[in-house]
């Protein structure tokens, strides 16, 4: 009988300290996902940490809007170095369509950890159908990237334009 009431009671424990763990590992604290505008460069920042779930993404997709709103934002960096879990495909897909109504043509992921690299491959693949998007594994080279991208645009934009005689 004594056996039976500690394993009732390690169970009762167990499961107590689990739901305590999923509430304060789910819970709004742990949440610290934002988005900023880079004014000098005209570029959208979102960095993800954490877990992320559709409800976040939903109001961290609206503060983005407003962010752009008015403005001639083309190109959005992610930032996906602080993230702890893999999204899912519902959030991936939420993000590349929502970016891609903000009319953001270039996207970067930034990795920042060899252990997300895979998680920057899948986002990419899922934005690719709505924008151009690339992963790396720094800030600096995502910056250099968005830099010749744009200015290959530009380039291509100009040529294609009529002469005037």
């Amino acid at each position: 009988m004594l056996i039976n009431a500690c394993r009732v009671s390690f169970v009762l424990t167990c499961s107590m300290f689990f739901e305590i763990m999923h509430h304060d590992i789910y819970g709004m604290c742990t949440v610290k996902h934002h988005a900023w505008l880079d004014k000098k460069r005209n570029l959208l920042w979102i960095r993800f940490i954490g877990f992320c779930g559709l409800a976040e993404l939903g109001k961290l997709l609206d503060d983005c809007d407003g962010l752009v709103d008015g403005k001639d934002t083309q190109e959005a960096a992610i930032d996906i170095s602080g993230i702890e879990s893999f999204p899912d495909e519902e959030i991936r897909s939420e993000l590349a369509k929502r970016l891609s109504v903000l009319d953001i043509k270039r996207v970067v992921v930034v990795s920042g950890r060899p252990q997300i690299k895979v998680v920057a491959a899948v986002l990419v693949k899922d934005l690719s159908d709505y924008t151009h998007a690339r992963s790396f594994s720094r800030k600096e080279q995502a910056l250099n990237w968005l830099k010749h991208a744009e200015a290959s645009a530009k380039l291509s934009r100009e040529n294609l334009q009529p002469e005037i005689a």
